[in-house]
């Protein structure tokens, strides 16, 4: 890095930084399988959200860049959510026997 000043004659000095690089963003979060099943028990109604499941995924980069956020592509049924710290998945509502239902 230099810097100069405007005056006459400018005077300048200059001094050496080095930039060590810790860690690139370079490793995807993974979950342990692409596939989870996860079996409800038969339930007509509830109270309030039930916890059912805790998706854990890891991220082997350090840092800021290995934080992982947990949310859901898609719940069009707003049956179920999911905490974006801890992974736990909550559901409500009525559960009948042989209804599926299918979240990324």
């Amino acid at each position: 890095v230099m810097v100069s000043d405007e005056g006459a004659p400018p005077l300048s000095s200059t001094a050496t930084v080095v930039i060590e690089v810790l860690d690139e963003n370079d490793n995807s979060p993974q979950f342990s399988h692409k596939l989870f099943q996860v079996k409800l028990p038969e339930q007509r109604s509830m109270a309030g959200p039930q916890e059912i499941y805790r998706m854990v995924a890891r991220d082997d980069d350090v840092g800021p860049n290995g934080k992982i956020t947990y949310s859901l592509e898609e719940d069009s049924e707003d049956r179920f959510d999911i905490h974006p710290e801890t992974g736990v998945v909550t559901a409500r509502g009525e559960f009948v026997r042989g209804n599926y239902s299918i979240l990324t």
